[in-house]
């Protein structure tokens, strides 16, 4: 499967994918992803309990990124993104919740 047919099965942010409960094999983070300061038990909590799953392309065309969009277990809001290898979800992005998430991130939590 090409990546631009991946791509497809992914929402933009325009049209955002709500979920209720996710759960990844394996998670691999990277040191981009520890930028913000936000513990790795924090941003595991956000993914699988994410209300929305947002695709985002990256720059230069290289490829897309996948931003989930949940709490961790204290209630606070954060964007979690990261790409697949494989059966692995390579996280490279954790921080608060921005504003241009913040719209999806309230839909899929009501």
């Amino acid at each position: 499967m090409s990546d631009g047919d991946r791509r497809r099965e992914f929402a933009s942010l325009d049209s955002p994918i709500y979920v209720v409960h996710n759960h990844w094999v394996k998670l691999r983070f990277t040191k981009s992803a520890r930028l913000h300061k936000v513990g790795r038990a924090r941003a595991v909590f956000a993914i699988e309990h994410a209300y929305a799953v947002v695709c985002v392309d990256r720059p230069a065309g290289a490829g897309y990124l996948l931003m989930y969009l949940g709490d961790d277990e204290t209630g606070r809001a954060f964007e979690v993104g990261g790409i697949e290898e494989g059966d692995t979800f390579v996280v490279i992005h954790v921080m608060d919740l921005r504003t241009k998430f913040r719209t999806a991130y309230e839909t899929g939590k009501a």
